[in-house]
């Protein structure tokens, strides 16, 4: 899914719930508790609900985070090092002009 189509479904999917989007600060910590979750943001602040969802690029301190906690919760998930890479190759032709071509 194209970013962009995902933070849109998410701005419009939460929308009554605009005050919990925090943008702008980094995250610390995350902690499970009994009824959610509670995060340590880097500007000092503390949120609690009941799902956290990164949206912070490839080098994810969320990521990184959340491995841990299924590691200590004695999940073994792999995790790579390295950033995803993504090679694309296209070609364009419009078949229109390709008939224009093979007449003349």
């Amino acid at each position: 899914m194209p970013r962009p189509f995902l933070v849109q479904a998410l701005a419009e999917g939460l929308a009554a719930s605009k005050d919990k989007i925090r943008t702008g600060t980094g995250i610390e910590d995350i902690e499970v508790t009994q009824s959610g979750v509670r995060v340590r943001l880097s500007d000092g602040s503390v949120e609690e609900g009941s799902i956290v969802i990164g949206a912070d690029g490839v080098h994810s301190k969320t990521r990184d985070i959340m491995q841990k906690l299924a590691k200590d919760a004695g999940r073994d998930i792999a995790k790579e090092e390295d950033p995803i890479l993504c090679n694309y190759q296209i070609m364009v032709s419009s078949f229109a002009q390709l008939d224009m071509l093979i007449k003349y």
